[in-house]
């Protein structure tokens, strides 16, 4: 496989796989709308099985038994839990926001500056040689590369490339 088809499969592959799920596709990167749909069909699939199960009927009764009630003293317990659940996701999903946001204003720093260095620095600080990502050395001699190309180090942009095979 070449380069140019390979840079055009990694860019198409994650269209491709959204186009098979076309909900997930419609909401787009909203990471707190996909998580809002996952909680409504979890919610739907819940009633479901509770309307289903909780009126069981016996044989030799023509009408179900009565279905069991939510006893009051439970109703403040799923609130509290319903209320720290949703706190602790929505927290959790602002602060990957919060990074992610920082991540993009280094990134853009980086490019401001007049050389190439600063965006390797910045490369090796997001993509580090000792990274457990298995494919971590093509990722960082692909963002090299990049770097070195927007500079016009395109003859050096080729070695960090052809160090990796």
């Amino acid at each position: 496989m070449s380069r140019e088809e390979n840079n055009r499969y990694l860019r198409n592959v994650t269209k491709d796989q959204l186009r098979k799920l076309p909900l997930l596709s419609r909401l787009g990167s909203h990471p707190f709308l996909k998580l809002l749909l996952l909680w409504a069909v979890l919610l739907a699939l819940y009633g479901g099985f509770y309307v289903f199960f909780s009126n069981p009927t016996h044989a030799g009764r023509s009408q179900p038994a009565p279905s069991p009630m939510l006893h009051p003293e439970l109703a403040p317990k799923l609130i509290a839990i319903f209320t720290l659940v949703s706190t602790v996701l929505g927290a959790s999903l602002l602060w990957r926001q919060l990074q992610a946001r920082k991540a993009r204003r280094k990134e853009a720093e980086a490019l401001l500056q007049p050389g190439p260095e600063a965006y390797l620095r910045l490369t090796d600080e997001f993509l580090p040689p000792t990274s457990p990502f298995p494919d971590v050395d093509l990722l960082r001699a692909q963002r090299q590369a990049l770097g070195r190309i927007l500079y016009g180090q395109d003859a050096l942009a080729r070695h960090e490339l052809n160090q990796v095979t």
